[in-house]
């Protein structure tokens, strides 16, 4: 029986080294951002890897976030105003990716620091952080990453470290038979990340969500609810020590869904300690033709806001 035992862990322990050795294996950088395109947001992994890493182009200050950055913050329009203002010649980048999730963020946010040479980052709040990661970070993150992914309420855990192997498996085995697997897409030459539509939102659709967000919610999360909410926190809380370690400036703009209401005193207190917030006004977020859906500001919108925002960060960079 002994002897069977010593069989089986033997034989047990061949798997077990091998799925730690893909671990040890580092995964290409570019090769994992465009392993993402598989995820659909047309291509635009790949294109933030290109600007951050690839590009010349200077990066002062980047905005990261969801898809509710990409359509509300025309970068290049935010750049003519903020360097008309103030007679300078800051780089400006939206740099939102589809989906929420602070993990994604944070390595956005990792590897734009280790390229560039970056001022200021600008980082999307939402009217509550995200419970979930996002779809991507298994496929980007590196094995430090997902080991080192909060643990406790993530229940994306483990799920993650299977997806992050899964990865690891299939870029070993195109490190071995040469093969390219990969569905290639073009890749933007760009230097802005803007990515608006001049949809509007059905009024309908609009005033629904509206009684929604203004009706009554918990007042306390409880344990559970506040542990799963610590997950995205502590992303935050990364990204603003990266930032300081890298002697750039950590800040937020607010971009919630159509109707909620503007709660700056819980915002503050959650994220004050770690910068500046800017905020749309109310009245604009309030009106229903800023919207192509109740999630997203459209492209007049943003053209519209793009002023305003730029004299908000001429007084917040200072």
């Amino acid at each position: 029986m002994k002897k069977f035992a010593i069989q089986i862990a033997l034989f047990s322990l061949v798997p077990v080294c091998v799925l730690t050795a893909m671990f040890v294996i580092p995964v290409n950088r570019k090769y994992a951002y465009d392993f993402v395109i598989r995820g659909g947001c047309e291509g635009r992994s790949s294109w933030i890897y290109q600007r951050m890493c690839e590009s010349d182009s200077i990066i002062d200050v980047a905005f990261i976030g969801s898809s509710h950055t990409m359509s509300a913050v025309d970068d290049e329009l935010i750049e003519r105003y903020f360097n008309d203002s103030t007679h300078q010649s800051y780089k400006f980048v939206n740099l939102g990716y589809c989906g929420f999730g602070r993990d994604f963020h944070y390595l956005i946010a990792k590897d734009l620091l280790e390229h560039k040479k970056v001022k200021s980052i600008v980082l999307e709040l939402n009217e509550e952080e995200s419970q979930f990661g996002n779809p991507c970070f298994p496929n980007v993150a590196s094995s430090a990453d997902l080991i080192r992914a909060p643990l406790a309420f993530n229940r994306n855990y483990f799920p993650d470290l299977y997806k992050g192997l899964v990865l690891r498996i299939q870029y070993f085995r195109e490190l071995v038979t040469k093969e390219n697997v990969q569905r290639e897409l073009p890749v933007s030459d760009s230097r802005f990340g803007f990515n608006g539509t001049d949809r509007l939102a059905n009024r309908d659709e609009l005033e629904n969500a509206k009684q929604k967000n203004y009706g009554p919610h918990k007042k306390s999360f409880g344990f559970i609810e506040n542990g799963l909410n610590s997950i995205g926190l502590e992303y935050v809380r990364r990204i603003a020590e990266m930032a300081a370690k890298n002697n750039a400036k950590l800040y937020f703009i607010y971009l919630p869904e159509f109707g909620f209401p503007l709660k700056t005193n819980e915002l503050e207190e959650t994220y004050g300690r770690f910068g500046k917030i800017i905020y749309p006004r109310q009245s604009f977020l309030d009106t229903p033709a800023n919207w192509c859906d109740k999630g997203h500001l459209n492209t007049q919108a943003a053209i519209n806001y793009a002023k305003p925002l730029s004299d908000q960060l001429i007084n917040t960079l200072k």
